[in-house]
């Protein structure tokens, strides 16, 4: 049986879409776990509905803890050989998990991959993934050359389980990202399905990448703080050093609009050596010169900046 993980908030204009999706499996053995988060429109009674007409969805209804923690509670109480993740305001082909169990099981793979289709409001993209050995699956999640997204993956549970998988309720950027790189650490066997079984829904305004102005790299702070920690934790850090640096430097960069000094002072060794920046000559030497110049490199990012911001004015016009 496949438990299928469902966090939900605001997400009624979508919902019905997402669980049709799921009654339409032309593999039935399955269990939807719907957790209201404290939802305050109707999506908590819609889960109410589905779950009176089909016991197999289960709803849990909580305060609003956030995404992380309303997955988390799903998971301790699935029954499934398998886990599934679907956001509440995507949905799945038909026979998503029906060739993703096939594969699973034939194989004896702890973790099965499919491809993901963006619909944006004007387009819609696709991009098929490319799994490699697992070191290298690593390296190229952290340079994010790889998709870190949960959704796209069907699990076995007893190896979810083997991880040990840490979550930090607090960060809910990233957090797939987080979860995916411990799943790599712990070397699974991996399958891949290259069909776009996954709809990624990127026009809900309440979504997570949409609630706050700031850059979604900015908002992932906490996670890439908790990537660092595991890799060092783990004794992976030196091992993965090149790429974890790559992606604190895009953190850093970002930071630099918002908080100059604190993007100076997060992961200092990023910066130290000019070879780490993979820009063209003149961008480099302005970056060094910015983070290891003190108030001058500073006064550098201001100016810097200031005409960035001119520059936008002066086309917006």
């Amino acid at each position: 049986m496949v438990s299928i993980i469902i966090p939900v908030y605001k997400t009624e204009k979508y919902i019905r879409n997402c669980l049709d999706s799921i009654l339409a499996q032309t593999y039935t053995h399955w269990e939807a776990i719907l957790v209201d988060d404290g939802s305050p429109d109707d999506s908590g009674l819609i889960c109410d509905e589905y779950a009176a007409k089909d016991m197999r969805f289960r709803v849990i209804h909580q305060k609003n803890r956030g995404v992380v923690n309303a997955r988390n509670n799903g998971i301790n109480v699935a029954n499934g050989e398998y886990l599934a993740f679907i956001d509440s305001d995507d949905y799945i082909e038909d026979n998503m998990l029906e060739e993703m169990v096939f594969l699973a099981k034939n194989k004896q793979l702890d973790i099965v991959w499919c491809d993901v289709k963006e619909i944006h409001p004007n387009c819609t993209t696709y991009e098929p993934i490319m799994l490699d050995n697992n070191n290298k699956n690593i390296s190229n999640l952290l340079r994010s050359s790889l998709p870190g997204y949960l959704c796209n993956k069907l699990i076995n549970k007893a190896f979810w389980e083997k991880c040990n998988i840490i979550t930090d309720e607090n960060s809910v950027v990233f957090e797939d990202t987080f979860i995916s790189l411990q799943l790599l650490a712990n070397n699974p066997n991996n399958g891949i399905i290259n069909k776009p079984f996954y709809n990624y829904i990127k026009t809900n305004i309440n979504a997570t990448t949409h609630k706050d102005k700031s850059s979604i790299i900015v908002r992932a702070e906490g996670n890439i703080v908790n990537i660092y920690e595991y890799l060092k934790k783990t004794k992976l850090l030196e091992k993965y050093h090149k790429e974890f640096t790559a992606l604190s430097l895009k953190l850093k960069i970002e930071m630099l609009q918002y908080d100059i000094k604190k993007a100076k002072k997060i992961f200092p060794f990023s910066h130290m050596k000019l070879q780490h920046f993979k820009f063209p000559l003149f961008t480099s030497i302005f970056y060094w010169l910015g983070f290891n110049w003190g108030v001058i490199g500073e006064l550098l990012f201001k100016i810097r900046f200031s005409l960035l911001k001119n520059e936008y004015l002066h086309h917006k016009r």
